[in-house]
């Protein structure tokens, strides 16, 4: 199945689903002073941790528990934006301290290209389409839902605007001076570091309306800057389309504010098959684009799931990506490409495939989380370097499954973090392991709204004494015994360990039926491999008694099973879309025609369709949800 970021708190009403939290016995530090906290970034982490504070700080309310409630935490969010969201905001300025602004330049041979040079600017950065890629059941949260919120039953997949209301209605429901107690907003953080003389943590910040910066202290910091804050940007392949004289637009899917000009009647090349470019496609359609091309480097991307694009207009490149340009910059080539371990994508020699006339290219070559505000100390926590090895026990053996039969009993070789659902090694619970104090709300779950949440709620347990720390010691070897765990997936030990890879590969060589076979066991080992990261979730929302279960990691629940169709239902949409059918010109995965099989977690009302096709709707009308 095919659990993606989306699905989250879907799944049947049932008894497994909603549980009461036990009797909180909180067990605080030795201080008799209320731990300070800085957090940086007002998107749904920063938003969602104050949350949590606020429902702790009700329930100690209600218990009467004063002495507990005089210890709660002192935070403070700073956010450079105006307002909170993060990327859930519209209608932004696009860019940040790290991101790029497209110039034009005068190659040698006279073509126009484009760099990427940083720019200052005041928001978060992400691509103005955004629309929900999955189920709007996977962001309904326990304490506030949707009928709640809305007065009118939702189509299954939204514009964020209304999201983003709903998202602070939650938060603003029980305290309605919410942003006026946690958040300093227009308000930069520019440098943090750690006194480790003085076991505090030095944050200076700007603020962006009068330039002036303040440092203060506090005893804990949380990063919570989202995992879009800088666009990824391909250094090498810009240069090629320079170098070959490449004359139209360049720019990455976070500067889409002239999308229309950019797109309308023109032949557009998407570069990267994940989400942005599934987004950026359809928008293009919607735009009149003349003819959009998708260079994939994965055989199994997001946007080769779907069957059929509308009108025909799309065309997916998979497993290519380009490699030059020809022509007097007229022509772009294309190469296959095959992984290459460990996560590498090289491409083979040959010219597989070429295409004329681009006017624009788009980079939807992905984002990363942007951690330069702080110390380097601070920031190995959250480093991943491919080069750092996982320890494998030499006595480690792999269970039997389908794959021994083939392969046989293979001895682990040189094993690294590669796709481990770990996530990042330097963390334990979104802790930093050599410095707990310093934490990232950066959570590995497929579905993100929820694992934030989840990860708020433990995370303050953990500030709050109610949870102990583990040693540096213990984290460590949690984490290896996790991502070890992991390697029982087939498809996960292909990735993690060289040699398990080398026999795979040296297998599949050998004839037709063993590599078909191969393959086979192979993508049913991917597609299982979900599970994990919610037996990874179930364990998180034990741990932080949140009010809502997945079951325990060895044992998951009906609602997971149920996650999983729901993901399972995302992906058909897309997978069933047929060319010749009568709606192709039109129809997408939004235009959902089983929408009442999508239904509520906690109240069980089901979804509606769209009132009009997708294709047709502007996501800046106010009224596009009501009836």
């Amino acid at each position: 199945g095919f659990a993606c970021w989306f699905c989250s708190l879907v799944g049947t009403i049932s008894l497994h689903v909603i549980r009461c939290s036990k009797p909180t016995i909180l067990l605080y530090l030795m201080s008799t002073e209320p731990p300070t906290v800085a957090i940086i970034g007002a998107g749904p982490g920063g938003m969602f941790f104050c949350h949590a504070l606020e429902t702790m700080k009700r329930k100690l309310q209600e218990e009467g528990n004063e002495t507990a409630l005089a210890r709660l935490p002192t935070v403070t969010c700073f956010e450079r934006a105006s307002g909170p969201g993060g990327v859930w905001r519209p209608s932004r300025t696009f860019g940040s301290a790290v991101d790029t602004e497209e110039k034009k330049t005068e190659s040698p041979r006279g073509a126009a290209s484009y760099s990427f040079d940083q720019q200052t600017a005041s928001t978060t950065n992400m691509y103005e389409a955004l629309w929900t890629n999955g189920p709007k059941e996977a962001i309904e949260f326990f304490d506030y839902h949707f009928n709640e919120h809305f007065a009118y039953p939702l189509p299954v997949y939204m514009p964020r605007q209304p999201i983003l209301e709903y998202m602070i209605g939650r938060v603003t429901r029980h305290c309605q001076d919410f942003f006026e107690t946690y958040f300093k907003f227009n308000t930069s953080v520019e440098f943090v570091e750690y006194l480790e003389e003085r076991k505090k943590f030095q944050v200076t910040t700007l603020d962006m309306e009068t330039g002036k910066e303040q440092v203060q202290e506090f005893d804990k910091c949380i990063w919570a800057g989202g995992e879009n804050g800088r666009p990824k940007l391909p250094h090498a392949m810009l240069e090629m389309f320079e170098q070959g004289g490449f004359r139209g637009k360049i720019i990455h899917s976070s500067n889409t504010a002239d999308f229309e000009n950019d797109v309308k009647g023109k032949r557009v090349l998407l570069i990267g098959g994940g989400y942005s470019a599934e987004d950026l496609s359809l928008m293009a359609v919607k735009c009149g684009v003349e003819k959009v091309y998708v260079s994939s480097r994965d055989a199994e991307n997001v946007v080769t799931w779907t069957a059929a694009w509308p009108q025909n207009k799309v065309e997916v490149l998979k497993s290519r990506i380009p490699i030059g340009v020809t022509e007097g910059g007229n022509c772009i080539q294309f190469a296959k490409t095959y992984w290459q371990w460990p996560n590498k994508y090289p491409p083979y020699n040959k010219v597989e495939t070429e295409i004329r006339d681009i006017d624009t290219i788009i980079m939807c070559t992905g984002y990363e989380p942007n951690f330069q505000m702080l110390h380097e100390d601070l920031r190995k926590a959250v480093e991943k370097d491919p080069e750092f090895k996982l320890n494998v026990p030499k006595d480690w053996r792999m269970k039997p499954n389908a794959m021994t039969d083939i392969l046989g009993e293979v001895q682990a070789g040189d094993c690294r973090y590669i796709n481990s659902v770990v996530g990042y090694y330097g963390l334990y619970r979104g802790m930093s392991i050599d410095n707990p104090n310093m934490m990232f709300i950066v959570t590995s779950v497929d579905n993100p709204l929820f694992g934030i949440d989840v990860d708020c709620w433990l995370l303050l347990r953990f500030i709050t004494g109610v949870n102990q720390i583990p040693s540096a010691d213990e984290m460590k070897r949690q984490n290896e015994a996790d991502a070890i765990r992991q390697m029982e997936n087939s498809y996960l030990r292909y990735c993690m360990d060289h040699n398990y890879n080398k026999v795979w590969d040296e297998a599949a060589a050998k004839n037709d039926d063993i590599r078909r076979e191969l393959y086979r066991l192979y993508y049913a080992a991917k597609s299982d491999h979900y599970t994990l990261y919610y037996r990874a979730l179930a364990r998180s929302i034990e741990e932080a008694e949140y009010p809502v279960s997945y079951g325990s990691y060895e044992n998951l629940n009906k609602t997971v099973e149920t996650l999983i169709e729901y993901g399972n239902k995302s992906y058909y949409g897309r997978a069933n879309l047929k060319p010749d059918d009568k709606d192709s010109e039109w129809k997408t995965f939004r235009d959902v025609d089983n929408a009442n099989e999508f239904r509520s977690v906690f109240t069980g009302e089901p979804s509606i369709p769209l009132k009009e096709k997708w294709l047709d709707i502007d996501a800046n009308d106010a009224t596009i949800l009501e009836p």
